[in-house]
């Protein structure tokens, strides 16, 4: 089941595009962290981001050695235990931002709707691997809603309305790229919009209610919830075409922009490496995402297409909705960026996908 890596075959593979990319743009987090908190107390933040990505390297590289292929047995247990840590982090979760989402140890602690996330898309891929070819059926496609539901309804509990929203995403995104027909698809995205109009007024909280509506015009609350979208559209414009230089943006070496290290970490970069320097951004984004979707088609059996799938959706919709909200053009809701923003979960979660894209790419694909 473990094998040594080839060197050889691993540099002959397409595969070693999805380590680069993902390694480029680890390296533009570190430098915009080091940017950031280089003369502050704060520089420990830029420390824990080496030792995650230290410790994720060695997770990936140890899950990419294995078959993919034994993912897909006995998930009823991790199915179990994930919603028994989701339901555990509402009684005993730290509380940060208003949202009850981290679990904290004497140690460490972490985010459970990450580790949601990834059991959603293990069980999601082996479903729909079975039952494919039954997705004409509403019965089916209603049980594969049931899948990510009970982890969705639990963080929307906390709340947090962004990983909600990634988690029936990521729903969506395998149905849009199953067997269902076109008319079918459309059919589910129109009951998706009734289900999301019905619960701004039957579960939204009246400031995630203010949050997405402010977004359309923040001037209205600029000391409020307009705030971080203000700030955030002030740091990218401000950035130029050739941007202010590491260490040197105002609005975040300042503290004027919240969140700089996370949620906002594309406007710190936007505002000290410019346009150009999100140009190359998108362009390793790209290359990225591309590489993850030549894994998918290249894929010999169900479960790799649908596993691949499922990670190429997970890392889209944050990418999506993170630099929407960045950018204002989406409300803030909280969702980190893959590979640049600092955090723990996510980013060995992320590593852990990268890992499995690897064994995918190693055994399940045609050559």
């Amino acid at each position: 089941m473990f094998n040594l890596p080839n060197i050889k075959t691993w540099l002959s593979s397409q595969h070693w595009l999805i380590w680069a990319t993902s390694g480029m743009m680890m390296a533009l987090s570190l430098s915009t962290l080091y940017s950031l908190f280089y003369s502050s107390p704060e520089l420990s933040i830029f420390y824990h981001q080496v030792v995650y990505i230290v410790l994720g390297l060695i997770l990936a590289l140890l899950v990419s050695r294995y078959d993919y292929r034994i993912l897909r047995q006995n998930l009823l247990l991790p199915f179990l235990a994930t919603l028994a840590i989701m339901a555990l982090v509402l009684v005993y979760g730290a509380e940060i931002n208003g949202t009850t989402g981290w679990l904290k140890l004497k140690f460490i602690s972490f985010q459970p709707v990450e580790i949601a996330k990834l059991t959603s898309i293990l069980i999601l891929a082996s479903f729909l691997s079975r039952y494919h070819n039954l997705l004409y059926s509403w019965k089916v496609l209603s049980i594969s809603l049931l899948i990510p539901m009970p982890f969705a309804l639990l963080t929307l509990m906390q709340p947090d309305l962004g990983s909600t929203i990634a988690l029936f995403g990521i729903w969506m995104g395998f149905i849009l790229a199953s067997s269902v027909t076109r008319t079918r698809k459309l059919a589910i995205i129109a009951v998706g919009l009734i289900i999301a109009t019905s619960g701004w007024f039957l579960f939204l909280k009246d400031y995630q209610k203010a949050r997405l509506s402010t977004f359309l015009n923040p001037e209205k609350d600029r000391l409020g919830i307009g705030y971080n979208t203000l700030q955030s559209i002030t740091a990218i414009g401000s950035g130029g075409l050739l941007g202010k230089g590491l260490g040197y943006g105002s609005q975040s070496q300042l503290h004027f922009l919240p969140e700089a290290h996370s949620d906002f970490i594309f406007a710190v970069l936007a505002e000290e490496a410019g346009w150009v320097g999100i140009s190359i951004f998108f362009l390793i984004s790209g290359l990225f995402y591309f590489s993850i979707i030549n894994t998918a088609e290249k894929s010999r059996d169900n479960f790799g297409y649908f596993l691949s799938i499922g990670i190429f959706w997970f890392f889209f919709i944050h990418f999506v909705l993170n630099v929407g909200m960045n950018l204002g053009v989406l409300p803030v809701i909280g969702l980190p960026l893959p590979f640049l923003s600092a955090g723990g979960t996510n980013l060995l979660v992320s590593f852990l996908f990268i890992g499995i894209l690897q064994s995918v790419g190693r055994l399940g694909t045609k050559s």
